[in-house]
């Protein structure tokens, strides 16, 4: 039986909640965060990966606060950093994707998890965390419907 994963990805969002990051991050195998995320996160919050485009990220000021965070450089402007994180993970090996900071304070950040959640869903559980809230996309068997749950 092959090891499962779990693969946390810490997004950047204005609503930025670092007790909500630390709660994922100590329940997971694998922290990746974007690169507006590493900005907010404390050094002994360290990420196992820094994933992006890099565009809000000084790569030397990160190397300094995570000497042994891999840097994952996309310059890719098709996707979004949390897509790209998304991708890596699955690439990683995720059996389990959380997600923590992606929703809070812009309904077009917002928007834009949702679309993420609902086309990566298929091929490995997403969950959503922002704050005190869960968000979990469960699908149904063929015919059925499929349905977000939020509690």
């Amino acid at each position: 039986m092959s090891r499962k994963t779990k693969i946390c990805i810490i997004a950047n969002t204005p609503a930025f909640n670092v007790a909500c990051a630390a709660a994922r991050i100590s329940e997971s195998d694998l922290v990746i965060a974007t690169d507006g995320a590493a900005n907010r996160l404390l050094a002994e919050l360290a990420p196992d990966i820094i994933c992006g485009d890099f565009d809000s990220l000084d790569e030397a000021a990160a190397r300094g606060r995570f000497p042994a965070a891999e840097l994952v450089h996309s310059s890719c402007q098709e996707t979004n950093d949390l897509e790209k994180c998304i991708t890596l993970a699955m690439a990683r090996g995720a059996s389990e994707i959380v997600i923590s900071c992606a929703m809070g304070g812009r309904l077009d950040q917002t928007v834009t998890t949702l679309s993420l959640v609902e086309r990566y869903h298929r091929e490995v559980p997403i969950v959503l965390y922002e704050g005190e809230r869960t968000c979990r996309v469960f699908s149904g068997v063929a015919g059925k419907e499929e349905n977000f749950s939020i509690a």
